[in-house]
C-alpha cells in the first residue's frame, strides 16, 4: 500500500513539472509568435521560437504516456 502512495506522489510530481514545463514554454511561444513580425524579428528570436516548438513537442509524447499511466476516474486526468 505504501508502495501504491509513494508511486502516485512520484507520478504527480512528474506529471505537474512536466505540465509546468510545457505550459510555460507554450505561452512564451505563443507570446512570440502575437508580436511576430517577419522583418523585426532577429535569428536569435527565430531560433528561440524554433527551440521552445520542438520543446513542447518532445514531451507531448511524455504527457501522453503519463497520461496513460493514470486510471480512469483519477481526478488528475
Amino acid at each position: 500500500m505504501v508502495k501504491d502512495a509513494d508511486r502516485r506522489m512520484e507520478l504527480t510530481a512528474r506529471r505537474n513539472m512536466e505540465l509546468e514545463t510545457v505550459h510555460n514554454n507554450a505561452k512564451v511561444l505563443s507570446d512570440m509568435l502575437h508580436n511576430y513580425q517577419s522583418k523585426e524579428t532577429s535569428a536569435e528570436e527565430n531560433e528561440l521560437m524554433t527551440e521552445l516548438f520542438d520543446s513542447c513537442e518532445r514531451l507531448r509524447p511524455k504527457l501522453f504516456k503519463l497520461a496513460g499511466e493514470l486510471d480512469e476516474k483519477d481526478e488528475d486526468l
